[in-house]
């Protein structure tokens, strides 16, 4: 994996969308506190994904915990919705980017967790 990855362009696309998606709601609002979760996931996504990289950067317990739910659950719909999308039109095209993104995330996720438990 480069640090110029199509991984981290996808987690950078995701964080995109949903900053600007989470606009449209008021703070304190349901819609509003999913997409503060899922930035904030995605950010920890994306940080794995650099250190695994370039072999820098802390991560620690509490915000991977804080990080593996919304990322499983964002993977989880990702991977339905990529169900009823037809195969070769850009939407399913992104949406495979995404979820090989959120699969090696929440794969990276898991593993620093387990680093945890020993």
């Amino acid at each position: 994996m480069e640090a110029n990855s199509p991984l981290i362009e996808s987690l950078d696309e995701m964080i995109h969308r949903s900053s600007l998606a989470q606009k449209k709601f008021l703070p304190g609002s349901s819609h509003h506190s999913l997409l503060k979760n899922r930035i904030y996931a995605l950010n920890v996504a994306k940080k794995l994904i650099i250190r695994e990289i370039i072999n820098q950067g802390t991560l620690y317990k509490e915000e991977l915990e804080q990080a593996q739910e919304p990322l499983k659950s964002l993977l989880s719909k990702s991977e339905k919705t990529i169900l009823k999308l037809k195969l070769g039109t850009w939407q399913h095209n992104v949406l495979e980017k995404n979820i090989e993104a959120l699969r090696i995330s929440v794969t990276l996720l898991d593993r620093e967790l387990n680093r945890y438990k020993h």
